[in-house]
């Protein structure tokens, strides 16, 4: 027999006995049941009742569905993460309580972010463009100041030059209940929007607890939502070649370099990473050109004794590009002799390689340098320098693929013989390798070659 809270107090029960050639009897007894940890009181104060959950799905602005996103139900300990459609489900809720779910995910906190949403932002804050998205302007307040100032510009901008790691006032995403509706649009900061959904006095399943996912310094909303990196995200639909003039440099020789476009064309924003070996070249200033308002804010420093130098170049009207045209043009102090190919170099490791054309169609810019001597290339095929160099712990080799496709990486030394050799599939775009010190036996200067079907380059390295 089986008794619960309800069978508390007196019961009776029949007792039998049976002896070994099956004479029975039986008398009737009581049985007192009691409770003595008081454990029936407790249960009827905080019944749980497994029937009763809170369910939902996580999408961004765009409508993708979020994965990998924490939500979380206050005042209790359950939590769960979305899936791969962006699905969550917290269990075991207890009638008539009360509940705050709010979902949570603060990572990569460039991905989506360029310099095209900051040329919207300008836009909005100059009244040619507004935003036409509540959604769009919670993204575009990057301080949380709540509202849209040149200041989220700022912020905005010194996060995609690498002078922040991090949004300073701001998570990486907000989220909003699906089902709010924003009382005024156009201003969505007016009233205090819910970033949870409150639940009072749960008396039956909640399976539609939806959220938008609203990225922050994402105005376009062409951030990806299972990226986790510093990654923008952003996929180009093209390419921007650049080019330079290449040259033997001596020592202690200044040197322009102009950044020309190959081809005419129309430009809105624009953004890379230039790396250079510090004990190569000292940069020394900028020279303006065709773009307008190229300043000492289009640069990121932070980086510079490292050899990094960011920019990140926007404007709310394109500017025509003419053939041969200097972009812009940067000075530097050559430390040794060598060829400027071998001491500089275009990459996407930090500031992501962007360009923008009116539309918002983004390409790859690509530097070239013409009577380039030991590099053989096809467009949108480049290997860096590797960084840092010399090195003593380990270091990074960088490439730029045009499509994905196989690549071989070998280490060689100064005799010809093979120290390393790597062979794989490799994404488009700016791939890189990192190694260490660990897995060459001698020091000294070494070679790496990087062959593909796009064409096979040198360059050299040392071993400290």
């Amino acid at each position: 027999m089986t008794f619960d809270c309800e069978d508390r107090g007196e019961f009776l029960v029949e007792f039998w006995v049976t002896d070994e050639v099956g004479n029975s009897d039986y008398c009737v007894t009581s049985v007192f049941i009691q409770d003595n940890m008081d454990l029936c009181d407790f249960l009827d104060d905080t019944l749980v009742v497994s029937g009763i959950n809170v369910a939902g799905v996580v999408s961004s602005m765009m409508g993708d569905e979020m994965p990998s996103v924490e939500v979380a139900a206050a005042n209790s300990s359950m939590m769960d993460e979305t899936d791969a459609s962006g699905y969550f489900q917290l269990s075991g809720l207890q009638q008539g309580s009360n509940y705050s779910i709010a979902p949570q995910k603060d990572d990569g906190p460039l991905n989506g972010v360029t310099t095209f949403d900051l040329a919207l932002m300008t836009a909005h804050v100059l009244g040619s463009l507004p935003l036409n998205s509540p959604y769009k302007l919670i993204a575009a307040d990057v301080n949380r100041s709540g509202a849209v100032t040149t200041l989220d510009i700022l912020e905005a901008r010194k996060l995609i030059l690498h002078i922040y790691d991090d949004f300073p006032n701001n998570t990486s995403w907000r989220f909003v209940p699906k089902s709010y509706v924003f009382p005024n649009p156009a201003n969505p900061f007016a009233t205090p929007f819910p970033e949870e959904l409150n639940i009072s006095n749960i008396g039956q399943p909640q399976l539609n607890a939806d959220f938008v996912g609203i990225k922050v310094g994402d105005v376009n909303g062409n951030a990806q939502p299972n990226l986790m990196g510093d990654e923008t995200g952003e996929r180009s639909a093209g390419r921007l070649t650049l080019i330079t003039d290449d040259r033997e440099l001596a020592a202690g020789e200044e040197v322009i370099v102009p950044i020309k476009a190959t081809t005419a064309s129309d430009l809105l924003a624009l953004q890379f990473t230039l790396e250079f070996e510090t004990d190569d070249l000292e940069l020394r200033g900028y020279e303006k050109g065709t773009l307008p308002n190229w300043s000492d804010e289009t640069f990121g420093k932070s980086l510079l004794q490292k050899g990094i130098l960011t920019a990140a170049w926007f404007q709310t009207e394109a500017t025509a590009l003419g053939k041969d045209e200097a972009l812009f043009s940067l000075r530097f102090v050559a430390k040794r002799p060598g060829r400027l190919s071998d001491m500089l170099s275009m990459t996407a490791r930090y500031t992501d390689a962007l360009a923008y054309s009116p539309d918002g169609e983004p390409r790859q810019p690509v530097l070239e340098f013409s009577n380039q001597g030991n590099t053989t290339t096809s467009a949108g095929f480049q290997l860096y320098q590797n960084q840092p160099n010399p090195f003593a712990e380990q270091t990074t080799i960088g490439f730029m693929l045009p499509e994905r496709g196989e690549a071989t990486l070998t280490i060689l030394d100064t005799d010809g013989r093979v120290v390393k050799s790597l062979h794989r599939q490799f994404d488009k775009g700016f791939n890189q390798v990192v190694m260490e010190r660990s897995e060459f036996q001698s020091n000294g200067v070494l070679y790496y070659k990087l062959e593909t079907a796009y064409g096979t380059a040198v360059r050299k390295m040392i071993v400290l």
